[in-house]
């Protein structure tokens, strides 16, 4: 899938004017189906939507407001910090993506920094 095309799907789900920025898992070869994460402004409603395009390949947008974003990497939620540091920036305001991008890289590296209720499900060794 191409870039256009993504635009093209996205833009099915989400305002133009509601996006900040996408990311996707498009050029990555070993996934069997379409990951994109959207952050979109303030006045839109973090949800998922899955759907199967016409040749059945699944497509997944994982749909998040800034604020939501902002909560979860305070919270070190690892599949955010891995949509925003393993995908490829797809399109939007690339400078907004790369702050959240270098947030991202530094809750992973800090791990051991876990806000304590999250601490009980994760073993960390040092």
């Amino acid at each position: 899938m191409a870039i256009e095309q993504l635009k093209s799907t996205v833009l099915q789900y989400v305002k133009r004017s509601d996006i900040l920025f996408v990311t996707w898992n498009g050029l990555l070869n070993n996934s069997a189906d379409i990951d994109v994460y959207i952050v979109t402004k303030k006045n839109s409603i973090s949800r998922v939507d899955i759907f199967p395009d016409k040749s059945n390949m699944w497509h997944e947008l994982f749909i998040d407001t800034i604020d939501d974003l902002r909560k979860k990497l305070k919270n070190y939620d690892e599949i955010v910090i891995n949509f925003l540091i393993e995908f490829d920036f797809a399109f939007g305001n690339k400078k907004l993506y790369q702050e959240y991008l270098s947030a991202a890289e530094k809750r992973r590296q800090s791990f051991n920094n876990f806000p304590e209720h999250r601490k009980k499900y994760y073993t960390i060794s040092h």
